[in-house]
Order: C-alpha cells, then sequence, then structure tokens
C-alpha cells in the first residue's frame, strides 16, 4: 500500500483497455488527468499514472462482476471487454463521468490485501502499477507473467518514456546551469 503516491487517492482513473490473457482478464487505467500530468513533468516532478489491473478470473463478465461485489466499480462497457481501437479509447476518455476514483482503487487494494499483489516501476513521467487480484482465495495472486505483458500491450509508451527520460536528463541540466548563472551574475 506504500506504493500509491499522496495524490493517487484524489485521482480519477478512465479505464482504456480491457484483455484477457493467462485465464484472467487485465484492466488497463491511466489517470484521467493523464495529459497535464505529462506536460507538468517537464517542470514538477510528476508522474502520469497507470494501472495495470490483472483479475484472476476467465472472462470479463466473471471478473466485472466480482470487481463490482467486491466494491470496486468499473464502465459497465468493461462487462463484455472494451473495443480496444483508437475510436474506443477516445470515446472512454470523453465519458469522464465513467471515470473509476482512485481513493476505490486505495481502499479495494486495502481490504483485499491479503489476495492481492502490488508492484510499482517509475519509468521516465510515467509511474507504472501492476495490480493482481485473486477474488477466489484459492490461488495465490502472483505478478509472475504480468509485466511482461504490461511491456509488450504499452511498449510504444514505454519507449517513448525512456526516451524523454534521456533528453530531459540534458534539458533539466541546461536549464539548471542557465539558472545558477542567472544568479551568479547578480
Amino acid at each position: 500500500m506504500d506504493k500509491f503516491n499522496w495524490l493517487f487517492g484524489v485521482d480519477r482513473f478512465t479505464l482504456y483497455k480491457t484483455w484477457t490473457h493467462q485465464s484472467s482478464v487485465v484492466y488497463r487505467f491511466t489517470t484521467w488527468t493523464n495529459m497535464t500530468a505529462y506536460l507538468s513533468s517537464y517542470i514538477l516532478p510528476t508522474k502520469e499514472n497507470v494501472i495495470f489491473l490483472r483479475v484472476q478470473k476467465p472472462s470479463f463478465s466473471s471478473s466485472y462482476d466480482a470487481l463490482k461485489a467486491a466494491g470496486l466499480e468499473l464502465d459497465p462497457d468493461a462487462r463484455t471487454g472494451l473495443a480496444n481501437t483508437l475510436a474506443g479509447m477516445l470515446g472512454q476518455k470523453l465519458a469522464f463521468w465513467e471515470t473509476t476514483a482512485g481513493s476505490d482503487i486505495k481502499t479495494f487494494c486495502r481490504d483485499h490485501l491479503d489476495h492481492i499483489a502490488i508492484a510499482m516501476e517509475e519509468i521516465g513521467h510515467l509511474r507504472l502499477f501492476l495490480i493482481v487480484w485473486e477474488p477466489d482465495h484459492e490461488k495465490k495472486a502472483t505478478l509472475e507473467g504480468l509485466k511482461e505483458f504490461a511491456i509488450e500491450n504499452f511498449k510504444a509508451q514505454l519507449t517513448q518514456a525512456e526516451w524523454e527520460q534521456a533528453m530531459r536528463a540534458s534539458f533539466k541540466a541546461v536549464a539548471k546551469a542557465s539558472l545558477l548563472a542567472g544568479f551568479e551574475s547578480d
């Protein structure tokens, strides 16, 4: 639970994509304020939160129903799986009333801590959360394979984040040197 920062609880998350993978359903959320977080990350230590939530249930409907019964409400369209197209993602972004509160995600994780596995990684301007939930308590919640799945299905964004991290480092060094030089000349 210590992986969530203070802003996570007041943030809202848009569900963009759904998949079935390894007899589970995977949901990908991104902070609703992703563009604001991205732009402010040039000057502030801000990260764009991205969540891959794997529910160890075999179908969209069984995963959706288990999450709802556990107190985590998702966009009703997720019950049958999302379109996973650019148009579908845009529709999800525009349907801001269907976002999921970060506080609800934190509460869900806290309430099911014994059956959840959480990992977090920071890559450039991204903070990637990997969450796995075993709702039936029959087996252990395991992160095995989820990181590789997330990397494969979020590859373009992760590559961009890595490139930008390298470019921003030189930009920040030049800006810092210029700022310090300005103070020294006064």
